[in-house]
């Protein structure tokens, strides 16, 4: 698949442009909140998300999301190196963005959301499976 970028000739190339840059954007920002979802039901994380917080832990004096940003960079080395073309404007915004989304979202959570019981926990898991699933929708469509 060929990234390249263009400039859009016509209108409705620049609102086409503007669609999948709205959802490409909505899509990240909605992987913030529901993995947010996620750190409240407990149940533990993906492999990923188990590294994240397994730094977030012994690195306490660096927030999540500028964890996530020096760690995604770090990963991007390689694709930098050997195959640019899978860089894409999504690649970047979710760089800059989700560690961040996660990091408020959750911290929003803390204080105004409770956790104290198994019905809540399950309620937090399935709320963030739905978000999450709703952000790769606008994500992956957006195709950037």
């Amino acid at each position: 698949m060929n990234r390249a970028v263009r400039v859009p000739k016509s209108a409705s190339e620049r609102g086409e442009l503007v669609r999948r840059s709205i959802g490409m954007v909505l899509g990240v920002l909605f992987v913030g909140v529901g993995v947010g979802f996620y750190r409240m039901a407990l149940f533990g994380m993906d492999p990923f998300q188990t590294l994240m917080g397994g730094l977030d832990a012994i690195i306490p004096a660096v927030s999540f999301g500028t964890l996530w940003l020096a760690t995604l960079i770090t990963m991007l080395i390689v694709p930098l190196i050997f195959k640019r073309s899978l860089i894409g404007a999504g690649t970047i915004i979710n760089l800059l963005a989700v560690g961040y989304a996660i990091d408020v979202s959750h911290q929003f959570m803390l204080t105004n959301l409770p956790n104290h019981n198994m019905g809540l926990r399950i309620l937090w898991l399935s709320i963030g499976l739905i978000i999450i699933a709703m952000a790769m929708a606008f994500y992956f469509t957006a195709n950037m």
